[in-house]
């Protein structure tokens, strides 16, 4: 058995979960790795009286994220993967990303250093930082330059 037979990978369609869905193609190949693609639809919490979002937003969402699944699997495909699912997910992202992990085992976990989460947007890493300290599996957090703002 590779050293890296099951690689999990985040992905949220920012430009560090690229970067992070690269290099797990190219250890997956390297290793002959199935590759599990994961994404949560963030749930958004409104603590404050306010209008709440019409479900069309949240369908648009989940329609969203499907795409970036699909896509993402597709990349991974064509690049010589041969074995990638998707899973998407929905609900608070660390939470929800952390019971997956916990639930299903993973040689490795590749995801970026910066998000798209809610969280990220406010606390730069948490995501990533919150899966380096609880989960079992080794985790690969790929970084790069910020893209241009």
């Amino acid at each position: 058995m590779p050293a890296f037979a099951r690689i999990t990978v985040t992905v949220d369609g920012s430009p560090h979960s690229d970067r992070a869905l690269e290099a797990a193609v190219e250890l997956a190949k390297a290793f002959h790795s199935t590759v599990t693609l994961i994404s949560v639809v963030p749930l958004y919490v409104n603590y404050a009286p306010a209008a709440v979002p019409p479900a069309s937003y949240y369908e648009e969402e989940e329609r969203a994220y499907e795409k970036l699944l699909s896509d993402s699997a597709d990349r991974a495909t064509r690049a010589g993967v041969a074995n990638v699912t998707t899973v998407r997910l929905r609900g608070l992202v660390v939470p929800e990303l952390l019971a997956f992990l916990d639930q299903h085992a993973s040689d490795l976990v590749v995801m970026g250093a910066r998000g798209l989460s809610t969280g990220g947007r406010l606390f730069l890493g948490s995501t990533s930082d919150a899966v380096v300290h609880h989960v079992r599996s080794p985790v690969l957090i790929v970084k790069g330059p910020d893209p241009p703002s």
